[in-house]
């Protein structure tokens, strides 16, 4: 059998028997292991992002033996090289099957990085999800036109993404139709390749600053994906605009290829402000995956909102990328 395919088969198994008594069992080719941080447990209360999500697929596995809550770093050995992330879930114990969001950091960047400017540990306290920062191997990650030594060599990321989401499927209890991904930049790029080669797996996306970096006609989901994507006017390394040197596509083509793929109505609804954001949004597509692209005027090479932006206090005002995607996501499920 072909290793992804091995892989895939893997991940069914562990999202479908994870919740288990024995959800605490190593997933068995992968070698895992965990080093709680304690000072960043705490006990869920409401906070940024709302209120906790009531989303639950009830015909999914009791949740019996998952693991503590907290943040812990793990690593695992996917074809033949040691690959690490981090994870996070709230400290209350899970009484239904939590969505899983996977995120995915910048070219050059780390997953603590990722963990620092999304602010996602307390959106996921917050709304009841477990969240991973996944590491690419010399912080970069082959998502086809982007980027780094991963994309140079080839790099199965596909592979180690799967593989990841399998191993956090054993230990916490995860709902495998609520599966998602989200990636800033080359992370961003990688998100959109998992929508094309891993829609078994993922229920929707979120990108900031990505495109998609494999030819649109070798793109081709097994089932729709529902996708999110914010981008600034403004940005100088991955343009609105695209940049034909660098094989970055538009924005605006990477959006009219997924309106196509999910089947959606053609003319998008009229813009709605968000902040400093305009929000056009595809809707009428198959199986619910609509397509939404949020523009934010003057925007650069970031995150909006997060980082040093957020304050003690919770987010700041105006547009906020964690917030609204996580929103986005959260309202998506696999059929």
């Amino acid at each position: 059998m072909h290793a992804r395919a091995l892989l895939a088969s893997m991940l069914i198994g562990a999202l479908t028997f994870g919740c288990g008594a024995d959800a605490n069992a190593p997933s068995a080719p992968v070698s895992a292991s965990a080093t709680p941080d304690a000072s960043r447990d705490g006990a869920s209360a409401p906070g940024p992002g709302g209120a906790p999500d009531a989303g639950a697929d009830a015909s999914a596995p009791a949740c019996e033996g998952a693991a503590a809550g907290g943040t812990a770093k793990r690593s695992l050995d996917v074809g033949g090289r040691e690959r690490s992330f981090v994870v996070h879930a709230p400290a209350a114990a899970p009484t239904a099957p939590r969505p899983l969001v996977v995120a995915l950091h910048g070219f050059t960047e780390t997953a603590e990085k990722m963990q620092e400017i999304t602010h996602l540990d307390e959106v996921a306290d917050a709304r009841g999800f477990v969240v991973a920062y996944l590491q690419g191997l010399g912080n970069s990650w082959n998502a086809g036109a982007c980027c780094g030594t991963s994309a140079a060599t080839k790099v199965d990321d596909v592979a180690f993404v799967e593989a990841a989401v399998a191993a956090i499927a054993k230990d916490h209890c995860v709902d495998p139709r609520r599966v998602h991904a989200v990636g800033f930049s080359n992370g961003g790029f990688l998100a959109h390749r998992l929508g094309c080669e891993a829609s078994g797996t993922f229920a929707a996306i979120g990108v900031v600053a990505g495109q998609i970096g494999v030819p649109v006609d070798e793109c081709k989901p097994t089932r729709p994906v529902a996708v999110v994507q914010a981008h600034g006017t403004s940005d100088p390394v991955v343009p609105l605009r695209g940049n034909p040197v660098l094989s970055f596509r538009p924005t605006q083509e990477t959006i009219d290829a997924w309106v196509a793929k999910n089947g959606c109505d053609p003319t998008a609804a009229a813009p709605v402000a968000k902040g400093d954001a305009s929000c056009a949004r595809w809707s009428k597509c198959s199986g619910g995956a609509d397509v939404e692209l949020c523009t934010v005027d003057g925007g650069g090479h970031d995150w909006f909102g997060g980082g040093s932006a957020w304050g003690k206090s919770g987010p700041p005002a105006g547009f906020v990328a964690t917030l609204h995607l996580v929103d986005f996501l959260l309202a998506h499920r696999r059929p």
